[in-house]
């Protein structure tokens, strides 16, 4: 029974630490905000996310949506400095526009996964 226990808990131990590799790369996805869009890229390397941020961003978007940019920033940041996706932190008052982010950004890093 020992040996079963040893053997399960060395598994579990190494599926909550996976080791994430993507094909490098820009991936895209697109982001449904009312009747406009907006073009989210998102740079990747074979350990992680470099960067991601908005392609030609709509200025009736910018001025509809306030958080976009600076959400998008700070995730940015985030991602670039090693964060995993599911760990980005935000602040409240931009936790809807965070998480519609973090969706979009998995959206495209799903196309990314080799």
């Amino acid at each position: 029974i020992l040996m079963i226990y040893f053997f399960n808990s060395k598994d579990s131990r190494e599926t909550l630490n996976p080791v994430s590799t993507f094909s490098p790369g820009t991936y895209s996805s697109t982001l449904r905000l009312g009747d406009y869009t907006a073009e989210i890229s998102v740079e990747v390397n074979a350990s992680g996310v470099c960067s991601a941020s908005f392609s030609d961003l709509n200025e009736q978007v910018k001025t509809m949506y306030p958080l976009l940019e600076s959400c998008m920033s700070d995730i940015s940041a985030q991602l670039a400095n090693g964060t995993p996706l599911n760990q980005i932190q935000y602040s409240s008052t931009s936790q809807y526009t965070a998480t519609v982010l973090i969706e979009a950004i998995n959206t495209a890093l799903q196309k990314a996964a080799p």
